[in-house]
């Protein structure tokens, strides 16, 4: 892991490694100040806003900061479970490190793979982390399940998968997003990742085998 990154990191583990009250929650720190809202309708959507909060949020690095995160009850039964962090954050011209984290509870698969996807501008460095937990902690980083760094400012896109093994016990999914200006800038981004249901998994699988012989026909006839 990039040093840049650690300290806040080991913060966050410090903060919230009791904490597991919460079914869906976002927290955004500064190094400084630490500021945590939790999906309290229980409707999925969890966000923060600081221009919209006054008096919540002061930081002189980070004046405006912007976050939402949609959790597996905003979807539709065809995800078994899907994370899915916004953020668009502005630092002030002594610039500095932001950590923003979007967490859920009580999620469930047996042997299941995972997609993801992320994309956005940065106007300095950027590093994305997402952890499952078999202990159902909320902001629990016990398994690293993807790590990548966008270390240039500039637009910026990518996609990554694998696989979760858990059996059947309930665990819980952290995002980690850390952002580090060395000036006055912005950074906009979208980070997801989904576990698909076991139906819609199906159908990738029909669609990616009718590919496969759709292809292996147009050589077929080239080659003839």
């Amino acid at each position: 892991m990039n040093a840049l990154f650690k300290p806040s990191l080991a913060l966050f583990v410090l903060l919230f490694s009791a904490s597991a009250n919460a079914a869906l929650m976002i927290s955004v720190s500064d190094g400084t100040q630490t500021a945590t809202f939790s999906d309290t309708d229980n409707n999925g959507i969890v966000g923060f806003d600081s221009d919209f909060m006054p008096g919540v949020w002061a930081s002189t690095n980070w004046p405006s900061v912007s976050v939402k995160g949609f959790g597996s009850s905003w979807y539709t039964s065809q995800y078994a479970d899907l994370l899915h962090l916004n953020s668009i954050d502005g630092s002030s011209s002594t610039g500095g490190t932001l950590t923003v984290m979007l967490s859920e509870t009580d999620l469930t698969s047996s042997i299941a793979p995972f997609l993801g996807d992320f994309g956005g501008v940065s106007g300095g460095d950027i590093q994305f982390q997402t952890y499952i937990d078999a202990s159902n902690t909320i902001f629990g980083l016990e398994t690293l399940l993807h790590d990548t760094s966008i270390a240039s400012a500039g637009a910026f896109s990518g996609t990554f998968g694998g696989e979760i093994d858990l059996g059947s016990t309930p665990y819980s999914k952290t995002i980690i997003a850390t952002i580090q200006h060395s000036n006055r800038a912005v950074s906009s981004f979208d980070y997801e990742i989904v576990v698909p249901e076991p139906g819609s998994l199906a159908l990738i699988g029909i669609g990616f085998l009718f590919a496969g012989l759709a292809t292996q026909r147009r050589r077929s006839k080239q080659c003839s």
